[in-house]
């Protein structure tokens, strides 16, 4: 388990904040401009996209970004517990949850064919 998360502009920081803790986000603006622009676009920095974190601009801003973000990593913490809440549903009972909707497809038809 990592104690601080360093990405882009990855979809990963969203299944981060469920560890509630901090994160590091290297900008990435061309990167950031092309993804916009695609047709369908999942792209969300309006709502929670890198605010869960530190964006830094370039390398030497990384290491003080990752210094500050882990002295006190409970800095943030009330939007990043907010954007798991509203990005993830059922946190840790995907498996549990698929498997009840197996089952009872599974038994609805088996009933209905037999």
């Amino acid at each position: 388990m990592a104690d601080l998360l360093i990405t882009d502009a990855s979809s990963v920081s969203s299944e981060y904040s469920l560890l509630d803790r901090p994160m590091v986000f290297l900008d990435v603006p061309k990167l950031l401009a092309k993804a916009a622009k695609k047709e369908g676009s999942m792209m969300d920095d309006d709502t929670w996209g890198r605010k869960g974190g530190i964006i830094v601009h370039n390398p030497d801003e990384a290491i003080s970004a990752i210094a500050s973000s882990l002295a006190p990593p409970e800095d943030q913490s009330d939007f990043r517990q907010a954007m798991a809440d509203d990005l993830l549903f059922n946190p840790g009972c995907s498996v549990d949850s698929a498997m009840n909707w197996l089952r009872s497809s599974f038994i609805t038809q088996t009933a209905v064919t037999a």
